[in-house]
């Protein structure tokens, strides 16, 4: 199949194996929909710890909270950084981790589908 028919007929499995453009897109849409004051300020974090290290896509305030974003372009991804986030910053009150998943949520992480990031608001 094409590139183009192939995006067009499956978009979300055009995705898998492109992590970078998924993760860029949904920067973008952060911004998109972020207020005025953020659009100069998308954030991530990294922990470089001997042995465990880890990174968090993006993080974003909501309310007077810090929310820590992780983006996967497949159905299913390791977890290991955006936890390791809630656990070390406990005043994040949850995380959000887009992919191809539907929306559920499992403890602190809100797991959202990729086309979901320019209606979400983040709320």
């Amino acid at each position: 199949m094409s590139n183009q028919k192939s995006w067009i007929l499956n978009p979300l499995d055009s995705f898998i194996n492109n992590g970078p453009i998924v993760e860029a897109f949904v920067g973008q849409e952060l911004l998109t929909i972020s207020e005025d004051y953020m659009k100069d300020n998308l954030h991530y974090w990294i922990r470089e710890q001997k042995g465990s290290n880890a990174e968090v896509d993006y993080l974003v305030e909501i309310g007077s909270s810090v929310v820590p974003i992780e983006v996967k372009s497949g159905l299913s991804g390791k977890e290991k950084s955006i936890k390791i986030f809630l656990q070390e910053k406990k005043s994040s009150p949850y995380g959000i981790l887009f992919s191809k998943n539907r929306y559920s949520a499992e403890g602190k992480i809100r797991h959202l589908p990729l086309y979901g990031v320019c209606a979400t608001r983040l709320i």
